[in-house]
């Protein structure tokens, strides 16, 4: 087999030191240009008045557009918690009645409709008539 021959290593480095001067002049005209370079600055100029207006306009859209889809999600995770933590409490309920009421579960019934129907009476005499 023939042996390959590796590449002159000075070749890599002089390609390597052409592009970073390269970077060099590119960066130098971008950060400081001179009077010829008026395409640059407009440019710039314009790139600056872009994202002025787009962080004046898009950014609060954005952040109310966030605002609602996590206010969204956050919503149905509690509407199904409270909803999981009702049959829960309700099996337990049941549980504690069938135990202490020799197997019978109508008392878990009525201490539920208590639980839920005391709150609404409460609610219920608290209400505004349109008379009122």
């Amino acid at each position: 087999m023939a042996e390959t021959e590796s590449p002159d290593p000075s070749v890599g480095d002089r390609l390597t030191s052409q592009v970073d001067a390269a970077r060099d002049r590119l960066a130098s005209a971008i950060s400081s240009p001179g009077p010829d370079d008026w395409p640059v600055q407009a440019a710039a100029k314009v790139e600056t008045l872009v994202g002025q207006v787009r962080s004046k306009t898009a950014g609060p859209a954005i952040t109310a557009a966030r605002g609602v889809v996590f206010g969204t999600v956050m919503m149905f995770c509690a509407l199904l918690l409270v909803l999981m933590l009702t049959i829960a409490l309700f099996r337990l309920l049941s549980e504690l009645s069938e135990f202490f009421f020799d197997g019978r579960s109508y008392p878990a019934y009525l201490m539920f409709g208590v639980l839920l129907v005391g709150p609404g009476l409460f609610l219920w005499r608290k209400r505004q008539t349109a008379a009122e």
